[in-house]
Parts: C-alpha cells; structure tokens; sequence
C-alpha cells in the first residue's frame, strides 16, 4: 500500500520537472548569474549557511568539476534514518512546518528540487564518526549505502550534476560563483567560504562590503551599525551617484523596496537639522554609499519580484522598518556629530558639492 507522503512527493518530483520555471525561474543556460543553475546551488549552500547561523561550522567548501558542484559543510549533519525512502522522507508534515517557520535544518523543498533537476546526485552524511551516503538521478534512488565508520567531521556533503534534459546545453560560470561566495560572506560575518584556492571571509559584513566599495579598509565608513536586527554601513562619496546594496535575510533586494527606500527616509531625516543648507533627499541617493542586511521574520516580496521588499514590519507584529531605521540612524548621527567632528566635516562637504 502506497502511504499519502509517497503520493505527494511523487507529484512534488514530477511538477518540478515538468514546471521548473515554477521553482527555480528561468532555466537559462549559465552565462546569466540569475539563471537556475544557480539557484540549485544556492539551495544547497543555504542550508549550509543556516547550520552557521545556528552555531555549527564556520567553513563551507564548494568545488566545481566537469558541471559537477560540491557543497561541504561541518554543521551537525543528517540524520541518517531520513536516506530511508528518500526522496518520499523529504516531504512530510513536519518538514512543511519547518521551512513556513524558517526553523534550521536541511530544507526539504530546496533539496527536493535540487534532487529532481539534477541528472545524477550524491548525498553523504558524517554523524558520530559514521557516514551514509545516496545516490539519485532525476528524482530517483539510485543506491543507499550501509553507514561505515570514518574520520570526516560532522556535516554534509552535497554533489549534483545539473540535468541536461531540463537545462540543455549550459555551462557554468566561476565567475558567477565566485560573485555569489562574496554575496554570502558579506551577509553572513565570520563564515568562511573556500572555492578553489581563494577564501571568501568577512568578518565586518557591511562594513567590508562598503570597503571594497570605495576601495579603502581605513575608516572611511562613518556610519557601521550592526547588532542581531541589521548591518549597515554608510560612507559619503566623491563619485555621484552613491552605490546602494541591499539584502534581506542575505537576499539581494536591487531592485528596491522598503529597506531601501526607509533607510534613505532615515538617513535624509536625521541629517536634515544638521545641514545648514537646503537638503534633497535625491542628496542622500547621490553622495552616499550605503550598504544594508535586515533580518526579517517571514519577509514579503513583490510578486513577479523577488529583488523588492513589501513587508513592512521587521517582525509580524513588532515595530516597522520605518521607526526601526529611523531610531537607529538619528541616534547614529547625533554620536557621530558628538564624537567625531571630522565625520561632520566630511558629510558636508560630501554634501555641498
């Protein structure tokens, strides 16, 4: 007798298939950095990154072979009993529950569909001096080992081949994982990617994110707030107009939204009074470097745009990103003006030019 979860992660494996766009966007064919081939690996090094977050394993290697991408992290690792009846084990009530509350642990719909796009796939588990690994190909147990002792930390190591049936004829670009191992060490302070033979660490996040900007490690950054709610750094500039990066959770939000456009509103409010000028807030926009990570509970995106916040609260109901943002920079420009009389300086000439 075929039990309910099998049903449905059986349709689960074939809908990803058949409707990839649905789960993963574009296909593309790897030349654009937001092409599927990349969300795939995103997938998996998220879960990786979530294990960090939790306390569990500072590194993450990622290796790229012949189309093959390699995710290795040190974090505690899977269970073996979920290898029994993968992939149907994936998808359980318990698992829903987990990735609606974005608790830590191994995402069951990220993997999934890694799982049915990839032609051939090797997941192996370390878990007490034990290991256990499975084989998959286009949804599809291929192999499940007998757990056998080893050396191996604890953690996970993911291997997948992308599948030419869904993709076509792609090809990988380092380049685009090299841009998207910066992305993940900027938003996530102390981890430590390693892509071949280069290390991609920041232990500052915004801040060095803002360093590499205006291409100094000096003090350049006037303002650097950074506590468990949000990263920010913010540094005028010569060069009109300013550059702004922002991120939610570590998603890039480029193409707005309101983490961007509070942190303007906040900015321009607090340094209004202080200006003895007539100050724009299209000032703000082009004479200012600014770099932003807020963590949100449950963020809310545009439909049809991921890259553009909608939510309005940091939390579901705690204080708005509005008055958040605001009582963070006001209370930073009044330290600064208090403390540090060049900053004063350098804004406004940043400013009157």
């Amino acid at each position: 007798m075929i039990e309910k979860d099998e049903i449905k992660a059986i349709h689960y494996i074939e809908h990803i298939r058949r409707r990839p766009g649905m789960y993963i966007g574009r296909l593309g064919n790897g030349f654009d950095a937001n092409d599927g081939l990349y969300v795939l690996l995103k997938e998996i090094i998220d879960n990786s990154v979530d294990e960090f977050r939790a306390g569990f394993g500072d590194d993450i290697i990622i290796n790229f072979d012949d189309n093959q991408l390699t995710v290795r992290d040190f974090g505690r690792g899977i269970d073996f009993d979920r290898f029994e009846h993968f992939p149907e084990r994936l998808i359980s009530t318990g698992d829903k529950n987990h990735i609606a509350n974005k608790t830590i642990g191994l995402s069951s719909l990220g993997l999934i569909t890694v799982v049915s796009l990839s032609s051939d796939m090797t997941i192996t588990g370390y878990q007490n001096g034990l290991m256990k690994r499975i084989a998959t190909s286009r949804g599809k147990t291929v192999a499940i080992d007998e757990a056998i002792p080893t050396e191996e930390r604890d953690g996970v190591s993911i291997s997948f081949i992308p599948d030419n049936l869904i993709f076509g004829n792609y090809s990988i670009q380092e380049k685009h994982i090299i841009d998207l191992l910066k992305q993940y060490s900027v938003c996530n302070p102390g981890l430590r990617l390693k892509f071949g033979d280069m290390t991609f660490h920041a232990p500052d996040g915004m801040k060095d994110l803002l360093s590499g900007i205006i291409g100094s490690n000096d003090s350049g950054n006037l303002i650097y707030i950074k506590n468990e709610r949000c990263d920010i750094a913010i540094a005028p500039t010569d060069r009109e107009p300013g550059i702004i990066k922002s991120f939610v959770n570590g998603h890039p939000t480029e193409s707005g939204g309101t983490d961007r456009y509070e942190l303007i509103d906040a900015l321009y409010a607090a340094l209004k009074s202080k200006i003895p000028f007539r100050l724009l807030k299209t000032d703000i926009t082009s004479r200012f470097n600014m770099c932003i990570n807020l963590h949100i509970e449950n963020p809310i995106f545009e439909s049809g745009n991921p890259r553009i916040l909608c939510s309005k609260n940091l939390t579901k109901d705690g204080i708005s990103i509005k008055e958040y943002l605001s009582q963070l920079i006001t209370g930073e420009i009044k330290s600064l003006y208090d403390t540090h009389p060049e900053a004063e300086k350098a804004i406004l000439k940043a400013l009157s030019k």
